[in-house]
């Protein structure tokens, strides 16, 4: 088999061509060189591989390493020697020529903004990643992102949210539909840590700041498993140009510095020196322009075959053509002097709608109508969902009054009483109940046969299980299952009453009347984060698990909603934004600047 020769001493088997690469290195370290020698041995593989260049230092891999002769038949499009002109508006349409097609090509983007830059890779790969995932598309495909910290930055500017969380995708799920992807950035200390993390191997060149450095700690941390850092951090500030460390502790069992090749075809990165002339490729291997133009063309058609407002001006047009060819109908018959009845118009109007659309579009409108449907059925169910959690919102207000006139009522007669403030704020007297409950002998119990009942013993146990610690209102309830309602509050009444539970610093603890309640048949508090995962998922619909699992990987840090959202195979959609609510509800995650974490204090104990 096919082997990828990166370096005398280092060969890549042909299946790097699915892997994920972090290629990193200061400027005029070999960064750009080793990801373009890569790109080489992958055409010589015969394997499909894409390169986005935000720096035109791509296309010389077209050229001969003197620019005067042939390179490789790779496609360029945009930039001064693009084959064909490239806009930001058509990274959708370059994933379709690029899976269609299976040719390899290198989008030059330096003649676009910023922003359209990142609008173009942000249409690419989401476009690209549904498309691979159709059995007849997954083939081996690898990206190269060069200049990777504009499009998985570390602080993901605002409106951008989309297209970190493509990236993010590709990285983490895009392997199982034959894409694999190689990051390449001078920057380390601004590309994103959590997704740098998810890369397979590190080839990292010569890095001198040390928050660059410091910024491959998470990379580290996450696969170091011989306790290699020390030899790999020491020598990272002396390393030559060229030389990198190839760092692939799973994959390939290989930990080593290697002198990476250098590459074979023209080199359109080189920077002149001061008095030097810039140097260009005078020779460009030949692509047959005309059938690229027809394939992309058919590309272009296929994909407004599939777009919706395209479809609605076929419709127009049809309907258009249909009522001129009922007049003419009509008019034929009228001149014949035929009588005009209902059948014979019908007949003819059948004939002539048969005519009209022998390039029927009737299953293109089918498939539109297919997604509105799944669309309005997600609608839906979101909206109930809504409706529900509105419910619960207003019986919660509802109750509300009349427990604040308790507690004022309570508050006068009994100021000497112990006072203590709930979660929400409300301050409820206590004591002074249960004292009274126990002087008359009175049973704090409220069900019929001398318990309390089920649902006040699922809050109870709750609070008996994880004691001698509190918990939040919230977190209790949702332990219990139970919602913020007028039952809720009942059952609240009957056990404050019966002294079996008390409030301290805004926190519900069981008294030891409430540990004793159960004889002792509750499980123990959970001692780790596994165990508390044990307990509360089963309490959890399936999406909120999904979400929690996810951000438990993060250990704590910060992720932002799109990718929580994509990463649990959801959309941001009401029903994902309920999820989280009962997840916050619970203490399990917290939510704050577009982001969602795992809670460290309950979670990782």
């Amino acid at each position: 088999m096919k082997s990828l020769r990166i370096s005398d001493v280092l060969s890549l088997p042909v299946d790097a061509v699915t892997q994920t690469f972090a290629d990193l290195g200061i400027r005029g370290s070999g960064k750009t060189n080793t990801g373009v020698v890569m790109m080489e041995e992958m055409m010589k593989a015969e394997q499909q591989a894409v390169a986005l260049d935000p720096t035109d230092a791509w296309y010389g891999i077209r050229s001969s390493s003197d620019g005067k002769g042939d390179g490789f038949k790779v496609i360029i499009m945009g930039g001064p020697h693009g084959d064909l002109p490239l806009e930001g508006t058509n990274g959708t349409i370059m994933a379709e020529f690029v899976v269609d097609s299976g040719a390899s090509v290198v989008f030059s983007l330096r003649h676009l903004s910023i922003s359209d830059q990142r609008r173009f890779a942000q249409d690419f790969a989401e476009k690209l990643y549904d498309l691979k995932g159709k059995p007849e598309n997954r083939t081996p495909l690898h990206i190269f992102i060069d200049e990777a910290d504009e499009f998985v930055p570390q602080r993901i500017p605002h409106g951008f949210e989309r297209m970190f969380g493509a990236y993010d995708r590709l990285v983490r799920r895009g392997r199982s539909s034959g894409i694999g992807l190689t990051l390449i950035s001078q920057r380390p200390q601004v590309l994103n840590k959590d997704v740098l993390s998810q890369c397979e191997t590190l080839i990292c060149h010569r890095l001198l700041h040390k928050l660059d450095r410091k910024a491959i700690e998470a990379w580290i941390e996450a696969h170091d498993t011989e306790g290699q850092s020390e030899t790999f951090m020491a020598a990272l500030a002396s390393l030559d140009r060229g030389v990198a460390w190839v760092w692939s502790p799973s994959w390939l069992d290989v930990f080593k510095q290697v002198p990476i090749r250098f590459r074979e075809t023209f080199d359109s990165s080189f920077t002149p020196k001061a008095g030097q002339k810039p140097k260009t490729a005078a020779k460009l291997a030949e692509v047959d322009l005309e059938a690229l133009k027809k394939r992309l063309s058919a590309t272009i058609e296929k994909a407004k075959a599939d777009d919706p407002n395209e479809l609605r001006k076929r419709i127009r047009e049809l309907e258009r053509n249909l009522s001129a060819a009922s007049e003419a109908v009509k008019s034929k018959l009228e001149s014949r002097g035929e009588k005009i009845d209902r059948e014979k118009l019908m007949e003819a109007e059948r004939a002539e709608i048969e005519r009209i659309t022998k390039k029927s579009i009737i299953p293109q409108i089918v498939k539109v109508l297919e997604r509105v449907h799944t669309w309005v059925k997600n609608s839906v169910t979101d909206m109930q969902d809504t409706v529900d959690h509105i419910g619960e919102q207003i019986q919660a207000l509802e109750t509300r009054p009349s427990e604040l006139a308790f507690v004022s009522k309570e508050f006068e007669k009994h100021a000497e009483s112990a006072i203590v403030v709930a979660p929400a704020g409300v301050a409820q007297v206590v004591e002074r109940r249960t004292r009274n409950a126990e002087a008359t002998g009175s049973s704090p119990v409220a069900g019929s046969n001398g318990k309390l009942r089920a649902g006040a013993e699922r809050m109870l146990a709750a609070l008996v299980q994880w004691a001698p610690n509190g918990m939040l209102e919230g977190q209790m309830r949702s332990h219990a299952g139970m919602k913020k309602s007028g039952t809720f509050t009942t059952y609240m009444s009957d056990l404050r009453t019966g002294g079996y539970i008390e409030v301290r610093d805004g926190h519900l603890y069981a008294t030891k009347a409430g540990i004793d309640y159960f004889g002792g048949n509750v499980p123990s508090a959970p001692q780790t984060t596994e165990e508390v995962l044990n307990v509360w998922e089963p309490k959890l619909r399936d999406g909120a698990r999904r979400i929690l699992r996810l951000l438990v990987q993060y250990k704590g840090r910060d992720v932002p909603l799109e990718t929580v959202a994509e990463g649990s195979g959801m959309t941001k959609s009401g029903t994902f934004t309920t999820y989280l609510s009962d997840l916050r509800t619970a203490r399990l995650i917290v939510t704050g600047r577009g982001c969602a974490a795992a809670n460290k204090e309950t979670l990782f104990l």
